[in-house]
């Protein structure tokens, strides 16, 4: 009748259970210098062991000299909401300096989720990467762009209960326009009327707010500006954006245009672009993940080309569980998924960090979902924020390491 239905075991609380087996699947391993026991490391595929360099540089001069490190982290529904990302930036922030979210953008699927900025908007028209994308209209870095209809706006507020988020310093808006184009700019009720130059490329106008609390931008009707973000940072220490689209394998990455994406190296350049994907691809089913690879690897090899000088960091999947027997156990594809992202990593000479193994390994999702507080939901695949947090820790944590560790070299190497 079209409809499939999930499978009952009627013997399920007398049959004797099976033993687990372990799945297993080839190992790719990278040339790299001794890790911490207990620390999952980042692993170098590139061949001069280099792969890091940008982002360490750049976190050296941010620690020494003051200047800004930027983190780009592209991801699917599994950092919706700034999930994983709102932890690394605090945790970051909290070493490196800096005040604020960084790139928002102008409308969300899941209003009121985020927790690290809230804001809400009414009368635009959004074209992104899933779904709604006719070829005439071009993404912007976020993978989405923002066309305003009649009466539209966008208001922010910021998240006093959030420790470097609790006022706005600096707003920036980021835009394209073939024509010249007015916002009407509120900050804190005092309204300031913008014209915002005409650009083809990419356009950056930006509002020094001096602790403000709420931000909202007012537009009329224009076909001919499209809008892609805001961010909200200052002009030191190190950010975070976070670019999720649910639904998001990665692909569409290749497709990257290359005028908006250049543009915007040079208007919010990152040090280093990390990318979370492998949920929307990973299946029961699913045990050769070879069209994935050649896609993913054709989506790196366009980012390399775009940020030449950003370390480029590829984040393998999760633990995902499916019920087999009465119990939840890891998807069979997963540890599959996750060597086939190495194999994407060693193609592309990029690092890679295991998330499976920093979660604890095969069948380590149901201890998230059983934790208290729980640190992941009953779909047994995505993170709560109480799993983000510790997910994101681990991961800042990783970097300091490597921070320390590229610290120390470079003190051995000094005359």
């Amino acid at each position: 009748m079209g409809h499939q239905f999930k499978p009952v075991d009627v013997l399920e609380d007398i049959r004797q259970k099976e033993k687990k087996k372990t799945t297993k699947a080839p190992i790719i391993k990278a040339i790299k210098e001794q890790c911490p026991k207990g620390m999952v490391c980042f692993e170098d595929y590139s061949s001069k062991q280099d792969a890091l360099k940008f982002l360490l540089q750049a976190l050296d001069s941010t620690k020494q000299k003051g200047r800004i490190t930027r983190i780009g982290f592209y991801g699917d529904s599994y950092v919706e909401g700034d999930i994983i990302t709102e932890y690394l930036r605090d945790t970051l922030q909290s070493y490196y300096g800096g005040r604020g979210v960084g790139f928002v953008p102008i409308t969300t699927l899941v209003p009121g989720f985020r927790q690290t900025i809230n804001f809400s908007f009414a009368g635009f028209h959004t074209y992104c990467i899933v779904g709604d994308h006719p070829g005439n209209i071009k993404l912007g870095p976020a993978e989405m762009t923002f066309i305003p209809e009649s009466n539209s706006y966008v208001s922010y507020q910021s998240a006093e209960k959030r420790r470097f988020l609790e006022r706005f310093n600096e707003v920036k808006l980021y835009y394209s326009s073939t024509q010249n184009a007015n916002v009407s700019c509120s900050i804190d009720q005092q309204v300031i009327q913008t014209l915002l130059p005409a650009n083809p490329g990419m356009g950056q106008v930006a509002w020094h707010c001096d602790s403000a609390k709420a931000v909202k931008f007012s537009f009329s009707a224009n076909s001919s500006l499209h809008l892609y973000g805001a961010a909200f940072d200052n002009d030191k220490g190190l950010y975070v954006d976070n670019f999720s689209v649910r639904g998001n394998s990665g692909l569409g990455l290749q497709n990257a245009d290359s005028t908006l994406f250049t543009h915007f190296d040079s208007l919010r350049h990152y040090d280093a672009i990390f990318l979370e994907y492998g949920l929307n691809v990973a299946s029961a089913s699913t045990k050769k993940f070879d069209f994935y690879e050649k896609g993913m690897i054709k989506s790196i090899n366009r980012l390399k080309k775009l940020y030449p000088k950003t370390s480029i960091i590829l984040i393998g999947v999760g633990d995902r569980s499916t019920r087999k027997n009465g119990d939840f156990v890891t998807m069979e594809s997963i540890p599959l998924l996750v060597e086939s992202q190495r194999k994407i990593a060693a193609s592309t000479g990029i690092a890679f960090w295991d998330l499976f193994t920093a979660m604890g390994g095969e069948n380590s999702m149901p201890n998230f979902v059983n934790a208290s507080p729980p640190m992941a939901n009953k779909d047994y695949t995505h993170l709560t924020f109480a799993g983000g947090k510790k997910i994101g820790k681990i991961l800042a944590e990783t970097i300091f390491f490597e921070h320390k560790r590229y610290d120390h070299q470079h003190q051995e190497a000094l005359p």
